[in-house]
């Protein structure tokens, strides 16, 4: 790991052979492995030197690698009898008649895969502060040490009904969601910000449909959004995300570090990366030790619901339908990110743990208030849209998206479509939304019109004025064009 951080650091590869005495070809080898080591290394396990070999068998054994780190991502604990016997069920799917699964075969795969064994302590799913905190003593002092706060980066996945309304909360609680029914209501986000809040990446939305009927007109969004049928985040789609960080980190000169959780999505070997290192926290440690999980993804959703219950009350109150597509969504959940306080992430990495070792005790880092109820939550409740026993804290704190699955579930037969690079289809359409055309541009100038009307006829209404005449001077250019085409046309 310390040759692997020696490059990433930016030295030239000729030095850091010669220092630590190994040849270019064993460097050079050394870096193709880079993940599977700083993820042994990542988690405190990796005792030696590994000596990569290559192997005739290269995609059963990465099927049974990705099989592995499944299995240690749920904390099950995993014998090399087990693993013999799982390589030889794939070296029968994949046809490989030839193969051996002996001892000598497993010790090699052991050190190609930098594969060492763990014992499991404690419930299957219970927190293991015993690795985060040995995680933390062995990790935040090398990652601070080499990285500014600006180029320390946390990532992780959460899932969201997007149409949940407080009505809905109770019916929807306690329910684990994998497909079906509710799974038509909900999208994986992906969240990526820096140590000290100065970038908040664009939000990643994963849908299950590739081309939802309310995206029809549109060419920009205010996200990057994919879609797959579960609406999963995949290794595909992390792969592809991964690489325009990378890119993006390698335009602005930045060599930077990514903290992951240790889940087999996240686990893209093929990748060569150049800016971008990866360090994964150990499993069954992220809700303590994920700067993420602290409060800033809450706080996320806390503003994205409080959003959702001020267009609903506006629109009770108008007698208008509240409609919440795929797109809506997006554009509330753009707007909450973008309105996470710089305070809140910072205490929330320093809450993880991410602080030097003289900074003061976390406990008193001030973590964001998501509970305040808002006037509009009372106005719902006297118009009878909520009942009088239900608190706003009960509809922030509903576990619903808790409990949806935001990463691939792996089967043996998803296991080899990932590695053998078959496609994953996801719908084709949404057919359940409605198709509302685009707007033309008399309808856009009569709608500009009408706002500047209705802010003129109101006081205090300056803020109002000028976004309009911002909007307008934005609009005006495509209107401008799309007349000039039909009249071309």
């Amino acid at each position: 790991a310390k040759v692997i951080n020696a490059v990433a650091s930016g030295r030239k590869k000729c030095d850091v052979a010669t220092e630590h005495g190994i040849p270019a070809s064993t460097l050079s080898t050394i870096l193709k492995g880079k993940d599977a080591i700083l993820r042994a290394a990542s988690s405190g396990k990796a005792t030696k030197k590994k000596n990569l070999k290559t192997t005739p068998y290269e995609k059963l054994e990465e099927a049974l690698y990705t099989w592995f780190m499944d299995m240690r991502a749920k904390n099950v604990p995993i014998s090399g009898e087990v693993l013999q016997r799982k390589a030889l069920s794939f070296a029968c799917l994949l046809g490989f008649d030839d193969f051996k699964a002996s001892s000598g075969w497993l010790t090699r795969f052991k050190e190609r895969y930098a594969v060492v064994g763990k014992v499991i302590c404690g419930e299957e799913n219970s927190v293991n502060r015993l690795d985060a905190n040995d995680w933390l003593s062995e990790n935040v002092p090398d990652i601070l040490t080499s990285y500014a706060p600006r180029d320390i980066y946390n990532a992780d996945e959460s899932g969201l009904f997007y149409q949940m309304l407080p009505k809905r909360t109770l019916a929807q609680k306690g329910a684990s969601c994998h497909g079906g029914k509710q799974s038509k209501q909900r999208v994986t986000m992906l969240l990526c910000v820096n140590m000290d809040g100065t970038d908040k990446r664009k939000v990643l939305i994963i849908g299950k449909s590739a081309n939802p009927r309310c995206f029809k007109g549109c060419r920009e969004l205010d996200m990057q959004y994919e879609a797959n049928g579960k609406a999963w985040m995949t290794r595909l789609i992390f792969g592809k995300w991964l690489k325009e960080f990378d890119v993006d980190m390698c335009s602005q000169k930045r060599k930077v570090c990514l903290l992951l959780d240790n889940c087999t999505a996240h686990y893209v070997p093929q990748l060569e990366l150049t800016n971008v290192q990866l360090r994964y926290f150990p499993p069954n440690a992220t809700s303590v030790i994920q700067p993420l999980d602290q409060g800033i993804i809450n706080s996320v959703k806390s503003a994205y619901k409080c959003r959702v219950i001020d267009k609903l009350l506006l629109n009770l109150e108008h007698d208008r339908a509240t409609k919440i597509d795929i797109y809506t969504a997006i554009a509330l959940v753009a707007a909450s990110w973008k309105a996470t306080r710089t305070s809140v992430i910072v205490n929330c990495f320093r809450h993880a743990g991410f602080k030097p070792s003289d900074a003061e005790d976390p406990s008193n880092f001030e973590l964001p208030n998501q509970e305040a109820t808002p006037s509009s939550w009372e106005a719902l409740r006297q118009l009878g849209h909520v009942s009088e026993d239900s608190s706003f804290g009960d509809y922030l704190r509903d576990d619903a998206d808790a409990d949806i699955q935001t990463t691939e579930v792996l089967d043996d037969s998803e296991i080899l479509r990932l590695v053998t690079g078959q496609k994953d289809d996801a719908e084709a359409a949404d057919a359940e939304a409605v198709e509302d055309p685009v707007p033309t541009p008399s309808q856009v100038m009569d709608a500009i019109d009408l706002l500047r009307r209705f802010a003129g006829a109101h006081e205090g209404t300056a803020v109002a004025f000028n976004a309009l005449t911002a909007y307008e001077k934005c609009v005006l250019p495509l209107l401008t064009k799309r007349s000039q085409s039909k009249i071309t046309s």
